[in-house]
Formats: structure tokens, sequence, C-alpha cells
């Protein structure tokens, strides 16, 4: 049950004593029993829980993945189910069972078991599951340093080793992150798009449309431009902030726009 579509059900559950500490927008409910049964288990204990595997990414589960990943417990397995549909009543939902203790140090270790094909039976998977990991092929498995599952700078679950992954866990080991009172801002434009109220403050708005670009131009909108090409060595990507990481952004993830790189010798005094 997610909040956005049960407003009500929810909103007494901020007053409660666990609300008030583990409430997110657009958080799931069943957070909050992952999160209780942590509170609940003695030191030493151990849990485990079947649910949607979008805990480990979702922008709104951040208290929860804290908890699991790194403030009082470690996740001794996790199972990723990927594509494959564990409960027939539920098609479309990505599954994982979770197996943690309520304990923690630097030498923690997690059995990462990913699914390779969804197109196995019930039975491959009851067999793969009870076999040793090296005497199964329905899984791929990995044994991890759980501290380098999560990264909490940026809040990212890495199950699976690539590029990005690789290349946060080399800044770790030679750096040192900046106070937030060293971080500023990016660009700054007075307006990025033509927004419908400055559209009827125009001269003639009816030559223009809601959206064109202002200071920061989409790519067909600068093909229109017909710029020369020294024209074209001033304009420069522009990305939102949302769309960027602490130390990188996801290409296939941004639509690129286009704003004016303005420098000294660009100026005239």
């Amino acid at each position: 049950m997610e909040l956005r579509d049960n407003k009500d059900t929810f909103r007494p559950l901020q007053l409660v004593p666990l609300g008030q500490k583990y409430y997110e927008p657009k958080m799931d409910i069943f957070y909050f029993f992952m999160e209780l049964g942590i509170d609940l288990l003695k030191p030493d204990g151990y849990m485990g829980f079947i649910v949607q595997q979008y805990w480990i990414s979702r922008s709104h589960a951040s208290k929860l993945r804290k908890k699991v990943f790194m403030e009082e417990s470690h996740p001794l397995v996790l199972i990723d189910f990927d594509g494959y549909q564990v409960f027939k009543d539920a098609p479309g939902q990505h599954n994982m069972i979770t197996i943690l203790q309520k304990a923690r140090s630097d030498k923690d270790k997690t059995l990462v078991l990913q699914l390779k094909e969804p197109e196995v039976t019930q039975q491959e998977i009851v067999k793969a599951l009870s076999s040793d990991t090296q005497d199964q092929d329905i899984f791929n498995a990995d044994i991890k340093n759980t501290p380098d599952l999560y990264d909490v700078n940026n809040d990212k679950v890495y199950l699976v080793k690539d590029d990005t992954s690789d290349i946060l866990s080399k800044l770790k080991e030679n750096s040192f992150n900046l106070d937030d009172k060293e971080i500023q801002q990016g660009v700054v434009t007075p307006q990025h798009f033509l927004t419908a109220s400055a559209l009827f403050e125009l001269d003639k708005p009816r030559i223009h449309e809601k959206g064109e670009g202002i200071f920061v131009l989409s790519k067909s909108e600068l093909k229109q431009l017909n710029l020369t090409k020294d024209e074209l060595k001033l304009m420069r990507p522009f990305h939102y902030a949302e769309e960027i990481g602490q130390y990188y952004y996801a290409r296939e993830s941004i639509t690129i726009s286009y704003i004016l790189r303005m420098k000294w010798p660009t100026i005239r005094r």
C-alpha cells in the first residue's frame, strides 16, 4: 500500500510514535513493518521478510535503507527474484527476500542471489535455494562485503558491481566529503522556459508557446537557430540538479538541454 494512493490511511499513522520516527513522503506501508521488526529484535536476533524489491532503490525509502544497511543491522542474505512472479495473484511485482541480523561490524558479509532468468519453475527455485550456492545454476551468487553494498552519501544500494559502483569505490579510498557549508549551487537562470503567465506579458504572445526555451534550449530549438560553428562552441549541455548524483550522472536517464556558456572574452566591456 503506497502513500500516494492511500493518504487517508497514512495520515493517522504520522501522529503515532512509529510514524513520527519513520514516516517518509510517498513511502509504502510495509516499510513500517520492516522498521518496527528491527526495533523489536533483540541484539544478534534474526529477521526475514519478502516484499517488493523497490525499497532498495526508491528515493522515499531512505530511512529504511539506512536502518537495514548501516545503523543497527546488516543483511545476511538478499535474494532478488527480478521478473519471476512469486505470488501468482500479484502480477508485475518484483520481489526480494531479505534475511538480516541485528548486529554490525566492518567485517560483515552478505550473500547476494539474483535470479538469472524469470522463466523457471517453482520447483527449480525451491531446489536451488535448498542447495549450496555452488551446486545450483538458477541464481547468480556473490558474497559481498556488506559495507560496500550501501553508499550512505548517495543513498544508493549496489547489488551488482557496475562502472558507477566501481568508480565510487575508488573515490572512497582517497577522498573526503565536502561540508554542507561548502556546497552552494549550480547555474541559476531567471527563467528556463516560457511560462503561461509570462506568455501574456509579451508584445506578440500568439507567435510564442508555453514551454519555449528562454535561457535553456532543447535540441530542436538549438537546431532551429542555425548557429555557426563558433556560436555552437558557446553552448553547453545543461542538467537539472535532480539528474545528477554526487560524483556522476546517468546519461541514459537525461534529456539534454543546452545553455549559453559565458566567459570573460565573450563579454563586451
